[in-house]
């Protein structure tokens, strides 16, 4: 099935810093996070953010247990290049019609 998602695409260039000011919306995104062990986009006026949950927190291997007990399990991650669009009511008839047959 096809669908109209990729219409609009916009790309944001950030200045590379290790520990930029985040705001407050990641935080409790990163609370909501680990405690459901789930996943959030976050759309703020500073950019868009998935925050996501990640037993091993931003690291993806080769962390020493220690240093996984400083940080939340959650990882961060910014947009800098995305698409975006939808799902018009044609194309969601079509999939439904498509998924019953």
């Amino acid at each position: 099935m096809k669908a109209s998602i990729a219409i609009f695409q916009k790309q944001v260039s950030y200045k590379r810093e290790v520990k930029p000011d985040i705001p407050d919306e990641l935080f409790e995104a990163a609370l909501r996070v680990s405690q459901n062990k789930g996943c959030e986009l976050v759309k703020t006026k500073s950019g868009i953010y998935v925050v996501s949950f990640s037993e091993t927190g931003p690291w993806t291997n080769g962390t020493e247990e220690l240093t996984l007990k400083n940080w939340l399990p959650v990882y961060i991650a910014r947009m800098e290049k995305w698409s975006s669009g939808g799902i018009t009511q044609e194309e969601l008839h079509n999939y439904i019609e498509r998924k019953t047959q």
